[in-house]
Formats: structure tokens, sequence, C-alpha cells
């Protein structure tokens, strides 16, 4: 989008849905201690199970896996997904082999995305890791990271195991090949299943995991395994095949928690400009945004329309990048013009 360099009037617009980056919200901050949790690492997470796979609220895929116990505390798994979204086919087939704290030992992939062969086997010796991609070969370094494959959803049980509940807070693990995610535990939701108003609640441990500038939301159940995963920004959801009557209660809990945050956006105390609110309505949704205006101002005056991008977030557009957590790109360039 091109911005009109004009420094007398910013409009910031987001469409008024749910509109807050999905990470730890300062109401959540302020709870008490979050109870114990169950190490997403530990033997519980052995065993068969499926997940099903929705964009947009349509189903588009499967993923059928296996992760198995191995003598010494170790773990073996493998799985199969199948993906059709937009047209894009993905089929893959994938393995990983991991020591008992889940750091991997050997892994591979094959199968195709979106038209692309893929065949991948990568053997981990210590601090060097050989990898063998479609035939050709090479050695990098290892540092211990997690492989992560975004389409493959039961490698997320890998991810997570990986945070020390015991300790909590925001923890950086280490991605191999692509630098570091940034994992927190954030609330324990406790719902009911759809349609069973009378059962007892049921427990889940909610994640928040930032790569970039992407958000992934995990939860995980009461033995530690990963029952439903949601990239907000991609309206991306997989769900256990035994959590299917949780999945909508879960959204639910993690939507209130984000609405009762009420961002500030007025003008600060002595600013030379004033903010109000504005409303545009359009045919199929209403625009919202803050208005700021130069005090005193008269006549007409040019004006800059400022629109955030896809995924949950504010009208101040932060980028959750590392040392930019505090950053709001919009408001601050609005401020300042």
């Amino acid at each position: 989008m091109k911005i009109l360099k004009v420094s007398l009037l910013t409009i910031a617009l987001s469409i008024s849905t749910f509109s807050q980056q999905p990470g730890t919200t300062a109401a959540e901050k302020q709870d008490k201690p979050l109870p114990p949790a169950v190490s997403p690492l530990s033997p519980s997470m052995c065993g068969q199970s499926a997940y099903d796979l929705t964009f947009a609220g349509k189903s588009v895929g499967h993923e059928t896996f296996e992760i198995k116990c191995v003598a010494g505390g170790g773990f073996s798994a493998s799985g199969k997904t199948k993906m059709d979204v937009a047209g894009t086919l993905i089929d893959l087939n994938t393995t990983i082999d991991t020591d008992k704290a889940g750091v991997p030992l050997k892994f591979s992939v094959k199968g195709n995305t979106g038209g692309q062969a893929i065949d991948q086997t990568i053997v981990v010796n210590k601090d060097v890791a050989s990898v063998v991609s479609n035939g050709v070969s090479q050695e990098t370094p290892f540092n211990g990271g997690v492989i992560f494959v975004g389409n493959v959803i039961y490698l997320s049980q890998f991810l997570v195991a990986r945070y020390e509940v015991a300790k909590g807070g925001a923890q950086k693990i280490s991605i191999f090949g692509d630098g570091q995610m940034t994992i927190e535990r954030t609330a324990r939701d406790e719902v009911q299943p759809v349609g069973l108003a009378t059962a007892p609640s049921t427990p889940f441990d909610r994640y928040s995991v930032r790569f970039g500038p992407a958000t992934i939301m995990i939860w995980t159940d009461d033995k530690g395994r990963v029952a439903l995963i949601n990239v907000p920004a991609q309206n991306f959801t997989a769900v256990r095949e035994d959590y299917q009557a949780f999945a909508q209660p879960l959204h639910t809990a993690l939507l209130a928690s984000v609405r009762g945050l009420v961002p500030d956006y007025s003008a600060p105390a002595n600013a030379a400009f004033t903010a109000e609110e504005v409303k545009i309505k359009t045919k199929d949704f209403i625009l919202a945004g803050t208005l700021l205006l130069p005090r005193n101002a008269k006549g007409r005056l040019p004006v800059v329309v400022t629109s955030t991008g896809s995924g949950q977030q504010t009208r101040d557009e932060p980028l959750p990048l590392p040392g930019l957590e505090d950053y709001k790109l919009f408001s601050d360039d609005a401020e300042r013009r």
C-alpha cells in the first residue's frame, strides 16, 4: 500500500472484529499464578491419534500419526498429512526420532507440496546435522533446535515438549535452520464440550508461540498432549479427533480473554492533536478507527488512511519482533505526522 506523505491528518482503520494480538494479555498477567501444568514431554504423549484440519471453517485435510515411547526414554514418531487448501495439495509422510529430552536425532519427510516433490532426511550426530534433500547432501551445524514443519501438526508436540513448565514465562526455543520461537504458557482454560452443558469442565493449558510476526496458539490436555492448534492470521485450525467438541469452547475462551482488553487510542496529555472514534459502514461490515486532527484545525485538510493487515491485531499495528515489542507502527507514525 502506498502512503501519501502528508502530515496534517491521519486515520488509522481496522476491521472491528477480534482485533488484539492473542499472546499473553495484560489481564492474564495480573491474575494469580497459573496452576501447575503437566509437562508436554512425557510417556503420556505416546499413542495413535489424528488431527482434523480446517481453513476458514471448512475442512481441508486430515493427519494421522503415532508417537512411540522408546526404551531408554526417547521417542519415535511417524505421520501422514494430507491437505488441500485453495487447490494447493499437500501430501507428506514424515518420521522423527528424538532422545529423552525431545532433541531430534533423525527426521525424514517425503511427498509433495504444491506440486513440488520433497524427499529429505536429516541425521544428527552431536553438533552436526547431515541433510540429504532430493539426493543432494550437505552438513550443517546443529544447535539442538526443534525440527518444525508448519504443515505437519503432530510435530508441534515436540515443540511444546521443549517448554519448561516448572520455569514458566516466555522461553526461547531454537528452531533448526530457522532461528528461534518464543513460547509462553499464558492461561488455563476450563471449558465444557459443546452440547453437554452439564458435563464437568475440562482443563486445557494454552500456549502462545511467536515465530517472527506470526502467532500460533496451542492447547494441551491434562496429559500434556496437543489437543488444538490455531493460527489466527491464517484462520487455520487443527483439532485432535477426540477433542472436536472442545474446539469452539476453547476459541470462545481465547476471544473472551482478548476482548477484555480495551486498547487506549486517546491522545496523550498535551498532544498537538485530538483523537476521536470513527466508524465507516460498508456493505458487509463496519470499519472502526481513530481520527487524529491537529488542534484548532480549520477548513479542509489532507488525509492519510492506514489499514492493518490480516490476522488479529490492534489499530496500532504492533510488531511482535525482538526489541520492538513496545513499538506501535501506525500510532507512532500518525502521532509524529
